[in-house]
């Protein structure tokens, strides 16, 4: 039997190029993968070539979005940080990581989508994986603040990401909203970071 022809590896780049705008235009679910492999002008045959399911294709299309976005990112060890500096420090590790993301605007529907929705997937494992770089830098901060007797012990520091998380979650909507409204980007990014931090600060201080 001769074996079908490779396909065009063009063919997955033009994928998540078409997949990158339907999901800036759609949440997750509301996204249509027949839209997505039309406007790419490939077939379904070559889609699944490259991608198990419309959620793999999801996948790739953030972890992309997230090279992109992180690619000039830089934040301070925690190792240098001391009792004086240390809240400083985790408020500049906030606002590097929103500015990295403010960076590239053209991308924020979709970052907004996925705040979104990420909660309702977070049992795949290719989001795991894009949320986990992130949960470990900022354990390693919370750890620091740990050693610094300046972050309670009676919480683990997995609680204690998932604190985080969970005001950032909070914030985040906040900030959306208020993009949506009246205010600059550059004006709700201080504000979001500004609040993220000393939320954290009155929950978490020993």
């Amino acid at each position: 039997m001769t074996p079908p022809p490779p396909d065009n590896p063009d063919t997955r780049d033009r994928l998540l190029v078409a997949a990158t705008a339907e999901f800036m235009a759609h949440r997750f679910p509301d996204a249509s993968l027949n839209r997505i492999i039309r406007q790419a002008g490939a077939s379904k045959g070559s889609f699944y070539h490259h991608f198990r399911d419309k959620l793999h294709l999801y996948e790739e299309v953030l972890l992309r979005a997230r090279q992109i976005t992180m690619e000039d990112w830089d934040s301070r060890s925690p190792d240098e940080l001391d009792a004086d500096t240390f809240w400083d420090g985790l408020r500049a590790l906030t606002l590097a990581s929103a500015e990295a993301f403010c960076r590239h605007p053209e991308l924020m529907p979709l970052w907004r989508h996925f705040h979104e929705d990420h909660r309702s997937l977070r049992h795949a494992d290719g989001l795991k994986a894009i949320v986990a770089a992130g949960q470990r830098t900022l354990a390693a901060y919370l750890d620091r603040g740990v050693q610094l007797g300046l972050i309670r012990t009676d919480l683990s520091t997995a609680q204690l990401v998932d604190l985080y998380e969970a005001v950032d979650h909070v914030i985040d909507t906040w900030f959306f909203d208020r993009i949506d409204a009246d205010s600059t980007v550059e004006d709700a990014l201080a504000l979001q970071v500004d609040l993220i931090v000393d939320l954290l600060r009155r929950l978490t201080a020993a």
